[in-house]
């Protein structure tokens, strides 16, 4: 009996089968090839050059949020410290100013005292030289005799001042009646406070 002769439908058919097996194979191959080097990349996106963010645990947040209240409470007490500083400052210049205050009232007060005093010596000094004034005139008045009784009863130095007031005549004959002692101790402070003129001038 002859063999009938295949037909190109009854030849491609194992051919079809054994493409199908190829490209199967090919598949899971490519397939396991890919894992290891999806693996490899997710290793190196975890590594220094690709770090991926995580989320902080509840113990973290405890943590960070415990340490927040901690630094607040330190600024609290550095804002406590600089209140009361600044109070501190301020209460210093209140009475520096109150004490410069009383100073300048007490300095005002004290010219105000020496401004009386001078007032009150100049007031003396004029009265005293209107009574020296007078003074002189009552004894230029007296008879030079009776005038020097009363001057050899002074000391020299209060006769001498008188004498020095006077006209030079009235001084010169109320001298001639005092003792010589007396006249010499007159005499020479007269001309001991004329020269001291002399020299100032």
């Amino acid at each position: 009996m002859a063999k009938k002769p295949l037909s190109r439908r009854t030849l491609s058919r194992p051919l079809i089968v054994v493409a199908l097996m190829l490209v199967g194979s090919a598949a899971i191959r490519i397939t396991e090839g890919i894992g290891p080097v999806m693996a490899d990349s997710k290793a190196a996106m975890a590594g220094d050059d690709y770090e991926v963010a995580s989320c902080p645990t509840e113990p973290e947040l405890d943590l960070l949020q415990k340490s927040l209240l901690s630094r607040e409470a330190e600024l609290m007490e550095q804002a406590k410290t600089v209140v009361a500083r600044e109070a501190a400052v301020r209460a210093a210049e209140e009475d520096m100013a109150k004490f410069q205050a009383e100073l300048d009232a007490g300095q005002a007060a004290l010219a105000q005292a020496e401004a009386d005093f001078a007032a009150r010596v100049k007031k003396v000094e004029k009265a005293s030289e209107t009574d020296i004034l007078q003074l002189i005139a009552v004894y230029e008045a007296m008879k030079p005799k009776d005038a020097a009784k009363v001057f050899e009863a002074m000391s020299p130095e209060f006769a001498s001042g008188f004498l020095r007031e006077m006209p030079p005549d009235t001084a010169a004959s109320i001298l001639a009646g005092l003792s010589p002692d007396f006249a010499y101790s007159v005499s020479v402070l007269m001309a001991g406070h004329s020269a001291g003129l002399n020299a100032s001038n």
